[in-house]
């Protein structure tokens, strides 16, 4: 098997460097609406970024398309691990939890767990005597 960044790889990048005008948008920021102006002086740090089906998407800064290489790559690895349950410290009945969830959602621990935490807050302190009412 022919290495992913091999001599093809290497032509096609010079190729599309060759012919690109200095200002051209970053390929994978343009795509999300952002823009980065690339010129050819950058050198190294103009990569040729992949669409993900298997072509090139165009010229990227090389931080764009490391850092989407690295989102892609935890995506993966995510994909790949077992969803995590916790049990409910109210009722004691199993859930996936979303955006830092602590109860099984339901109404009544919901309700349970606020007032818990009410009862661990200290009690409000008086502002000093400045002669306002609070």
């Amino acid at each position: 098997m022919a290495p992913k960044y091999g001599g093809r790889h290497k032509s096609v990048r010079a190729r599309a460097i060759a012919v690109m005008v200095d200002g051209q948008p970053c390929a994978r920021c343009e795509s999300r609406g952002v823009y980065h102006a690339l010129t050819r002086d950058m050198g190294r740090l103009l990569h040729l970024d992949h669409d993900g089906d298997g072509g090139y998407l165009g010229l990227s800064f090389a931080r764009c398309n490391l850092a989407h290489g690295g989102q892609v790559g935890r995506a993966v690895q995510l994909a790949a691990l077992p969803p995590k349950t916790r049990v409910c410290p109210c009722c004691g009945k199993a859930f996936e939890p979303e955006h830092g969830q602590v109860t099984c959602g339901s109404r009544a621990c919901v309700t349970r767990l606020r007032a818990s935490r009410r009862a661990w807050e200290p009690d409000p302190v008086a502002p000093a005597a400045s002669g306002r009412r609070w």
